[in-house]
């Protein structure tokens, strides 16, 4: 048996083209919805394992600060900086600033620094500047030298006595006393600062 050759310019035949073409164009449309699909989902994938890595990335992190703050003291967690916290915080600060500031220093500056800002040096250097260095007490120590010791030599210069160089010191440590005591009169009246 033979079998018959097909008439490519018969209907039939080009009815079947057509019908093919269109259910390849079909499936090809088929296709890249199925290909726009799938890489919709895996973008969403890849923003979901993002999302879920941040997630776990936040959790660490709030586990490791909630393990620090349960190793702080009650005292700590509780409200405002204790008076503690906050001098060791200054005290802190005050460290780093002047570390910072050495680094700038000659070598000869940076010892003379380290002398100054022993915790022994300062507290005398506070004490005396809070007793005996009173800002009122210099000033008035040394108005009231000028004034004297200039109406004394006046005087002197006039009269004709000779002055031996005591009267300055003499007048500055009046005048001081004096000072102190506008200190204390002032503070006893006012309050404190």
């Amino acid at each position: 048996m033979a079998s018959p050759e097909v008439n490519k310019s018969s209907p039939e035949n080009q009815y079947d083209t057509a019908n093919l073409e269109r259910a390849g164009e079909e499936q090809r449309e088929a296709l890249r919805d199925q290909l726009e699909k799938a890489e919709s989902k895996k973008e969403k994938e890849s923003i979901q394992e993002v999302r879920h890595e941040a997630l776990d990335a936040a959790q660490a992190s709030h586990e490791t600060t909630a393990l620090q703050t349960r190793e702080k003291s009650p005292a700590e967690r509780r409200g405002p900086i204790g008076k503690a916290a906050r001098e060791a915080q200054r005290e802190a600060s005050f460290k780093n600033q002047l570390e910072g500031a050495r680094h700038s220093m000659s070598t000869s500056s940076k010892n003379f620094s380290k002398i100054i800002h022993n915790k022994a040096v300062e507290k005398a250097s506070d004490a005396i500047g809070s007793t005996v260095a009173r800002p009122n007490a210099l000033l008035f120590g040394s108005i009231f030298a000028f004034i004297s010791v200039t109406i004394v030599y006046l005087v002197a210069k006039n009269y004709g006595y000779q002055l031996s160089g005591f009267e300055t010191i003499a007048a500055f440590i009046l005048g001081w006393v004096l000072g102190l005591l506008y200190d204390f009169v002032r503070l006893m009246i006012h309050g404190s600062k």
